[in-house]
């Protein structure tokens, strides 16, 4: 499970050092596993519905999850969902998670995207880059603390999601 794989490298993070790499290399890739995770289950997920509905699994992971590269709420895990299930249903099922789980939803799409923007960064520039641009980078305790805000929430929107259809 993720959470162990960043516990683990929070622990190599808490380790003396003489420098200051380690420590951001070790954030960088808690960060970088969690993401990873994110897609993992995005793609779990839009499998799962295609069971439910369309139930064409090679056509699904050839145009919808190897054609989707990212985690974001807006930019992927919606329009995948929306190839398999439509939009209509996509906006019923949101309205329904939404009155039944407040503010989880907004709180599901901004962490997402705040995980995304770091994660861009971090991906694509390396530690020299970051410190002229002073860009964050975070503890994987952070990292541990975000899985934590979002696992549940994003397993409720998924059992809504699988409920609704």
């Amino acid at each position: 499970m993720v959470v162990d794989t960043i516990t683990g490298i929070e622990n190599w993070f808490k380790e003396p050092t003489s420098d200051n790499e380690r420590p951001m290399l070790l954030s960088k890739l808690a960060l970088i596993e969690f993401c990873g995770w994110l897609e993992e289950w995005m793609d779990e997920s839009v499998r799962q519905v295609n069971q439910s509905t369309l139930n064409d699994a090679d056509w699904v992971e050839e145009n919808i999850i190897k054609q989707t590269h990212g985690f974001h709420y807006n930019k992927h895990f919606r329009p995948m969902l929306c190839s398999v299930l439509g939009e209509h249903s996509i906006r019923e099922i949101e309205g329904s998670f939404e009155q039944n789980h407040q503010g989880d939803l907004e709180l599901i799409r901004s962490t997402l995207g705040t995980l995304w923007r770091l994660r861009c960064n971090l991906a694509h520039a390396d530690l020299a880059a970051h410190q002229r641009a002073q860009i964050n980078i975070y503890a994987p305790s952070w990292t541990k603390n975000q899985y934590r805000l979002l696992s549940g929430r994003l397993d409720n929107f998924r059992n809504c999601i699988l409920n609704s259809i």
